[in-house]
């Protein structure tokens, strides 16, 4: 039986009928990793550079990948509306990227703000060979393109309901690509968020569920 997938999350929901993906807190990583029923997600944020050195989550990361639900690296990625020195997001960056490779981590979640072109190039030079989520996508058609020249996939939130861009786009993505997630906000849960997606996509709600249920099922491989 199908069932409603938010595939990045902060906040549980602990709702049985609901497969979540949960994002680890900073505050919580260098803790032992939690015994959870949900799958989890780790990685150096680029907002957290300066107060992580990659060097100290490196080690930290490899205890979580023998985690039971660990699912993915993430979110990793570059943000230039950040504060954070742009200089130490990439290089953070680039060495989870490149132990992505070399530990053949299957799956890696990807923040990306106004830096499409330089996550485009890292993924090119690092031949990174697993899924890729980019997540909270609300790019043009054209940047997904590029992406899809990966393996990757691209998940939808609370923007739809405001943002024209991720409203566009969601509608022109093959629907194969597609996940819904509820991130960190807390204005809209994962239920609403597929009921906007639903009228964007003109699909009824089993449609979606079991489109979206099918598309985690092979990410998840």
């Amino acid at each position: 039986m199908s069932k409603v997938v938010d595939i990045h999350c902060h906040h549980q929901s602990d709702d049985p009928n609901i497969i979540e993906v949960l994002v680890a807190d900073n505050e919580t990583l260098f803790l032992a990793p939690p015994l959870s029923e949900c799958l989890i997600c780790v990685g150096l944020h680029p907002w957290n550079v300066e107060q992580i050195p990659i060097e100290k989550f490196l080690p930290l990361l490899k205890q979580y990948l023998s985690h039971p639900k660990f699912f993915a690296l993430g979110e990793i990625g570059l943000d230039k509306v950040s504060d954070t020195d742009y200089t130490l997001q990439m290089k953070a960056f680039t060495e989870q990227l490149q132990l992505a490779v070399y530990l053949k981590i299957p799956r890696i979640i990807i923040h990306s703000v106004k830096a499409h072109s330089d996550i485009l190039q890292k993924l090119k030079e690092s031949k990174y060979q697993g899924k890729i989520l980019i997540h909270d996508y609300y790019t043009n058609i054209e940047t997904a393109t590029q992406y899809l020249k990966h393996d990757c996939y691209f998940s939808f939130g609370k923007k739809l309901f405001t943002n024209s861009n991720a409203q566009d786009v969601i509608q022109k993505l093959p629907l194969e690509r597609i996940f819904l997630e509820s991130d960190d906000q807390l204005d809209y849960n994962i239920l609403d968020i597929y009921d906007q997606a639903n009228s964007l996509l003109k699909l009824t709600k089993d449609q979606l569920i079991q489109k979206l249920y099918s598309n985690y099922q092979l990410f998840s491989k």
